[in-house]
């Protein structure tokens, strides 16, 4: 399921339980209004519940729905009895990685269009001499796979917020992972938000050793994952997270020095999601340097490129004078 799709399913269903309605009546009451996947699925998930699952045991059964993480919050909210809070709180935080990743490719739109325009432009001196099979094969070389890696990344970005459920998913984002400026924002991205639903996830009541596997599965960074599980293992061992941070690499200091603290005074789940705000908000500043210095430089090379290609035309020009 898209995290649009799940954000839309929380936020319905949370609406009509805070109107009095029974989980079982919205459910029903969702699959008739609603259509096409959506409605299915709570077609389906209706019919678990009728049988005498609880909404997070049916949601788990029916194929097609929300990440794991997303059904443990649901099921914090049974056992606490505060199911439209905890929706609308999962809802929260499914808009805002919505949001985060609409602004990570509004970011990474104009130093995209730039890197278009030097590779189509940087090689142009083949064509001032005559050799435009050579130029052709060279953009072809370059824009295919570059689509393709968009095409896929995009779709990883889009579906559960992970694409690890499928072997051609962890492929494309080991690629991802390796590009200079998109993997490294991608990564932290996804260490931030990950950070933010543990938060979340300790809040509901559920225990580190088991929230920490299921936000792992919904990371979008392959390298986040492997933080993730290997904090796992050790938060399964016996340790307390701030030990487990001190087992692994690629967090920062501010991070570790946070949920020690959150540990020690018992706000853990604080700790965690203003982590997780601080770890994004110093990517997008990181970012937005980038941004601004990459169109000067793609400028600058492309004026090199002119210039060459304009002394070539010249020498041309001269030797048949």
């Amino acid at each position: 399921m898209r995290l649009k799709e799940t954000r839309t399913l929380l936020g319905e269903l949370a609406v009509l339980l805070e109107s009095g309605v029974s989980v079982h009546q919205a459910l029903e009451s969702f699959s008739r209004l609603g259509r096409g996947t959506l409605s299915r699925y709570a077609d389906r998930v209706a019919a678990r519940l009728g049988a005498g699952d609880t909404l997070a045991d049916a949601m788990r059964r029916v194929h097609g729905g929300p990440s794991l993480a997303v059904i443990a919050v649901v099921d914090a909210g049974e056992r606490s009895g505060k199911l439209p809070e905890m929706l609308r709180r999962v809802e929260a935080e499914v808009e805002r990685q919505l949001a985060l990743r609409a602004r990570l490719a509004q970011r990474l739109a104009y130093p995209a269009l730039c890197a278009v325009v030097a590779v189509a432009g940087l090689p142009l001196f083949l064509v001032f001499q005559g050799r435009v099979a050579a130029y052709l094969t060279i953009q072809a070389l370059v824009f295919g796979p570059a689509v393709l890696l968009a095409v896929f990344a995009m779709r990883a970005m889009t579906t559960r917020g992970s694409s690890a459920e499928t072997s051609s998913g962890r492929w494309v984002e080991g690629i991802v992972d390796r590009v200079p400026v998109i993997g490294r924002a991608l990564r932290q991205s996804s260490l931030g938000s990950a950070l933010r639903l543990l938060g979340l996830l300790v809040g509901a009541g559920v225990d580190l050793a088991t929230a920490i596997p299921l936000v792992a599965r919904t990371a979008p960074s392959a390298r986040v994952r492997d933080v993730l599980s290997t904090l796992a293992d050790s938060v399964g061992r016996g340790r307390t997270l701030t030990e487990g941070l001190e087992r692994v690499e690629d967090i920062p200091d501010d991070v570790r020095i946070s949920v020690h603290t959150g540990e020690q005074s018992g706000t853990l789940e604080r700790a965690l999601e203003q982590s997780g705000t601080r770890v994004i908000d110093q990517t997008w500043r990181r970012l937005d340097v980038v941004v601004q210095l990459l169109p000067v430089a793609l400028t600058l090379l492309l004026g090199v490129v002119a210039l060459l290609a304009a002394l070539a035309v010249m020498g041309k020009l001269g030797r048949f004078l």
